[in-house]
């Protein structure tokens, strides 16, 4: 999810992941690897934890990447961080890292748009009383980028 600029000039980001552990076994870090990691954008800052199954603990943010060094048990755990972005940061282009069942980005700029393979718009949402639109992909594969343009930062 993308908001709209603050008055500050910033954006808010928030990434949601479901954290599938679909074996039997239960997933540990081995050292310092982590069992599930993904990269931050440069430039982020305000970098905190939101509404998570997993302990805040066990969640770091560092080397541009946020990690989880938790136990994933079988099942779905889901994790959820924001950060905040300048708006120089966009065009904004994000690594798909790892293959994803539902990818679904939420845009607040009425003129923004969201890129990656697969990636279609849909109907938009009203979230908290905000009005976002809605690009949804399903079955992405490992490897493609998606890529963010918003309003003020694209280019003729």
């Amino acid at each position: 999810m993308v908001a709209a600029s603050q008055e500050d000039g910033k954006r808010e980001i928030v990434e949601v992941y479901e954290l599938a552990n679909d074996s039997s076994v239960t997933r540990v870090a081995a050292g310092q690897a982590p069992v599930w990691s993904a990269v931050l954008p440069d430039g982020a800052t305000d970098i905190r934890v939101g509404q998570s199954d997993l302990s805040e603990d066990a969640i770091r943010t560092d080397s541009g990447r946020v990690s989880v060094y938790a136990p994933l048990a079988p099942g779905i755990k889901q994790l959820s961080y924001a950060y905040r972005l300048e708006t120089r940061s966009f065009p904004l282009s994000l690594p798909v890292e790892g293959e994803a069942a539902v990818l679904e980005v939420l845009l607040e700029e009425p003129n923004a748009m969201a890129r990656a393979p697969g990636l279609q718009r849909v109907d938009p949402v009203t979230v908290e009383s905000r009005t976002f639109n809605r690009f949804l992909a399903q079955e992405v594969a490992q490897g493609g980028v998606l890529r963010i343009d918003v309003a003020n930062a694209l280019r003729p």
